[in-house]
């Protein structure tokens, strides 16, 4: 597969969230009670990926594992506040009295690319040239950036060339990592991507509250537990 394909989905979520800020800045005022309804929608088909990815590459003992692991190393690496404070520090550094420019430039840049769905979605672009999760999340970025862009202004533009840079990185580092990893690589970093993406989904809807962060070291230990199997033969 192509480099050009692996790159597909950030290309595709710039896109919509460029659509959605373009559009913001013509209609101006968005009705608040539209925006929570349309969040809540969003938040299903989030769910409704996550599960399907983690289901496609059931193994219940690798998935289990990997998410209690993970848990545990990112609650104590403290990954969550890590990124509560790397989003503090953007709004501190691109902060400005005299408009809301530096507003609208920070709150884009956070919202898109401050979070797990973008990781995932990135790595799972440019590992299978799958792009199920950026997929979704170019539907979520282009109605926020919708909102965003009606009450802050162009400075949500920012945030657009943030996300081709950071989402385009991430995917061409997973692309050339491709090669070194076998489908059960691959396929265990896909459940439990899956699992993390289901996460959000909930915490979208107010159903739970998971400091989702903390699971990425769970991608890690799948890849550690894939290669115990296939190094020692293990029926895990």
């Amino acid at each position: 597969m192509s480099l050009w394909l692996r790159e597909t989905g950030p290309l595709v979520n710039t896109a919509a969230a460029l659509a959605g800020t373009l559009i913001g800045l013509v209609l101006r005022r968005i009705p608040p009670a539209l925006q929570e309804g349309v969040t809540r929608a969003m938040a299903l088909a989030v769910i409704a990926i996550g599960l399907a990815l983690a289901v496609a590459h059931l193994d219940p003992v690798l998935l289990t594992a990997s998410a209690v692991l993970g848990m545990v190393i990112g609650e104590l690496t403290h990954i969550q506040e890590g990124f509560d404070r790397a989003g503090e520090w953007l709004k501190r550094l691109l902060h400005s009295d005299e408009s809301r420019f530096g507003e609208g430039a920070v709150l884009a840049t956070v919202v898109w690319c401050v979070g797990p769905l973008a990781i995932i979605g990135a790595i799972d672009s440019g590992l299978r040239g799958q792009n199920a999760i950026l997929d979704a999340k170019s539907v979520l970025d282009g109605v926020s950036a919708i909102f965003f862009a009606s009450t802050l202004g162009i400075g949500v533009l920012v945030g657009v060339v943030a996300l081709l840079v950071y989402e385009g990185t991430i995917a061409l580092l997973a692309s050339l990592a491709a090669g070194a990893l076998s489908a059960i690589y691959i396929a265990s970093i896909s459940a439990v991507g899956g699992l993390i993406v289901l996460a959000i989904g909930l915490n979208m809807l107010g159903l739970a509250r998971l400091k989702v962060a903390n699971l990425l070291p769970a991608l890690l230990v799948a890849l550690f537990i894939s290669w115990l199997k296939i190094t020692f033969h293990l029926p895990l």
